[in-house]
């Protein structure tokens, strides 16, 4: 989701549900001297070596302290939106179906 010029916030996760989840977060990412690489046709095949988005953790969703991992955790969570409340808040949004 787009915060500012060149920050987004980005949802990292895994494709497992309950107690197999290892992975559910949401990172603040910026492009700063990131390097373009949309004229490559791949990476692996690239030469050189490549400056990566640098992200910092902003909610672990699988923390304990949140209450919200368990057996009903939900495998994919795919949307992030600013929420209702206005700046600062911010809703996930997850789909159980598989297509």
């Amino acid at each position: 989701m787009w915060i500012s010029k060149g920050s987004f916030l980005v949802l990292e996760r895994d494709s497992f549900a309950g107690r197999e989840a290892k992975i559910k977060r949401v990172y603040l990412a910026k492009l700063g001297t990131t390097a373009d690489v949309i004229s490559l046709e791949s990476l692996a095949s690239a030469k050189g070596s490549f400056q990566t988005m640098a992200k910092k953790l902003v909610l672990d969703l699988l923390d304990p302290k949140l209450g919200l991992a368990g057996d009903n955790f939900p495998p994919k969570w795919e949307g992030i939106a600013w929420g209702e409340r206005g700046p600062g808040t911010i809703s996930l949004a997850c789909q159980r179906q598989r297509f």
